[in-house]
């Protein structure tokens, strides 16, 4: 009689065991199902005065967009649904620079913000591609357009010639102040300059050589 009781408590307990197990199981898979993914390139990133790190991701758009064009004409003609402003506390956007193609985890279980630009927590990130700069074999690329603007220490260079919004700021102080001197506005240009750029709007870098190239 005693068996048969002890059988009975062991089966019962038993399968509460197993629900209790189903239901850990379930709860983890309901996590990992929440975890949105979104891949695109990275045109922007900011420090908040609290330290919260801000990453702007857009898709649809090419690797030489991303790194050439200012991140508002990128905005103001890309459908919203493809323009997210990623944000962390976490300090997991360190290394990522300005076109490089990443893909982002956000939890949809969380509450967000949807102001002009939706904003996510960012829960993951992942570099799938470096930029063109960060991939290449030397510490330098190369930006061929248009002088939009000289002064004593700096070159304005846009892709075209009636842009004037994108491009990139050059700092020209080491280059030759002969040569500097010479440049002229609407000029087609090559510029050699150290690969990495600084986020602002336009891009801003350091040249090392500039290069006048016949039209």
């Amino acid at each position: 009689m005693k068996s048969k009781w002890f059988i009975t408590i062991v089966v019962v307990f038993s399968i509460l065991a197993g629900c209790l197990g189903e239901k850990d199981a379930s709860s983890t898979d309901t996590d990992t199902q929440s975890l949105e993914e979104f891949q695109g390139y990275a045109i922007a990133k900011e420090t908040e005065n609290n330290g919260r790190e801000k990453l702007l991701v857009v898709k649809g758009i090419t690797q030489k967009d991303a790194l050439n064009t200012s991140y508002k004409e990128i905005v103001k003609s890309t459908e919203s649904e493809n323009v997210i402003w990623f944000v962390t506390e976490k300090n997991i956007f360190d290394g990522i620079k300005k076109g490089d193609e990443v893909k982002v985890w956000w939890d949809n279980s969380k509450p967000h913000n949807e102001p002009a630009i939706l904003t996510l927590s960012a829960e993951k990130v992942e570099v799938i591609r470096k930029s063109e700069e960060t991939t290449s074999n030397k510490d330098v690329s190369t930006f061929t357009g248009y002088v939009q603007s000289k002064d004593a220490a700096t070159l304005w260079v846009t892709s075209k010639p009636d842009d004037k919004k994108s491009g990139i700021i050059f700092d020209i102080k080491a280059i030759d102040q002969t040569k500097a001197a010479a440049l002229k506005t609407g000029q087609k240009v090559q510029v050699t300059y150290d690969a990495d750029l600084m986020f602002s709007d336009p891009a801003q870098g350091t040249a090392v050589k500039i290069d006048v190239l016949e039209e």
